[in-house]
Protein backbone atom coordinates (compact mmCIF):
# COMPACT_ATOMS: atom_id res chain seq x y z
CA UNK A 1 0.00 0.00 0.00
CA UNK A 2 1.61 3.53 -1.14
CA UNK A 3 2.06 6.40 1.52
CA UNK A 4 -1.19 8.18 -0.13
CA UNK A 5 -3.16 5.10 0.18
CA UNK A 6 -1.97 4.16 3.65
CA UNK A 7 -2.57 7.38 5.01
CA UNK A 8 -6.10 7.52 4.00
CA UNK A 9 -7.04 4.35 5.51
CA UNK A 10 -5.40 5.88 9.00
CA UNK A 11 -7.76 8.90 8.63
CA UNK A 12 -10.72 7.31 7.38
CA UNK A 13 -9.86 4.39 10.47
CA UNK A 14 -9.25 7.59 12.89
CA UNK A 15 -12.88 9.06 11.79
CA UNK A 16 -14.98 6.26 12.31
CA UNK A 17 -13.19 5.28 15.77
CA UNK A 18 -14.77 9.00 16.68
CA UNK A 19 -18.19 7.98 15.72
CA UNK A 20 -18.11 9.34 12.20
CA UNK A 21 -20.63 7.50 9.49
CA UNK A 22 -18.98 6.74 5.87
CA UNK A 23 -20.71 6.53 3.07
CA UNK A 24 -19.91 5.72 -0.53
CA UNK A 25 -22.21 6.61 -3.33
CA UNK A 26 -25.33 7.04 -0.84
CA UNK A 27 -24.46 3.70 1.22
CA UNK A 28 -22.83 2.78 4.27
CA UNK A 29 -19.00 2.26 3.68
CA UNK A 30 -15.81 1.34 5.40
CA UNK A 31 -12.31 2.93 5.44
CA UNK A 32 -11.51 -0.12 3.25
CA UNK A 33 -13.97 0.01 0.77
CA UNK A 34 -13.17 3.69 0.08
CA UNK A 35 -9.10 2.93 -0.31
CA UNK A 36 -9.96 0.24 -2.68
CA UNK A 37 -12.43 2.55 -4.98
CA UNK A 38 -9.97 4.97 -4.66
CA UNK A 39 -7.00 2.79 -5.67
CA UNK A 40 -9.64 0.62 -8.66
CA UNK A 41 -10.68 3.94 -10.13
CA UNK A 42 -7.72 6.26 -10.00
CA UNK A 43 -8.98 7.72 -13.29
CA UNK A 44 -11.79 9.31 -11.85
CA UNK A 45 -11.71 10.63 -8.01
CA UNK A 46 -14.12 9.99 -5.02
CA UNK A 47 -13.94 13.48 -3.74
CA UNK A 48 -15.53 13.71 0.42
CA UNK A 49 -18.19 15.63 1.22
CA UNK A 50 -18.35 16.31 5.20
CA UNK A 51 -21.32 16.68 7.30
CA UNK A 52 -20.67 18.46 10.25
CA UNK A 53 -22.96 17.68 13.38
CA UNK A 54 -22.92 21.52 14.99
CA UNK A 55 -21.51 25.13 14.85
CA UNK A 56 -18.36 24.10 16.20
CA UNK A 57 -17.80 22.15 12.97
CA UNK A 58 -17.56 18.40 14.60
CA UNK A 59 -17.64 15.86 11.69
CA UNK A 60 -21.15 13.87 11.88
CA UNK A 61 -20.44 11.92 8.33
CA UNK A 62 -17.89 12.14 5.04
CA UNK A 63 -19.90 10.79 2.10
CA UNK A 64 -17.81 9.87 -1.33
CA UNK A 65 -19.24 10.31 -4.46
CA UNK A 66 -17.51 9.60 -8.11
CA UNK A 67 -16.63 12.50 -9.99
CA UNK A 68 -15.82 12.81 -13.67
CA UNK A 69 -13.33 15.03 -15.41
CA UNK A 70 -15.55 17.42 -17.26
CA UNK A 71 -14.73 17.79 -21.10
CA UNK A 72 -15.50 20.72 -22.80
CA UNK A 73 -16.25 21.39 -25.98
CA UNK A 74 -16.95 24.29 -28.50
Amino acid sequence: MCNKTQRLKEELDDAVNKGVLIYQDGRRSTPEEIVYQQWMHEESAYLPEFIVKDEMGEVKEIWYGETKPLILTD
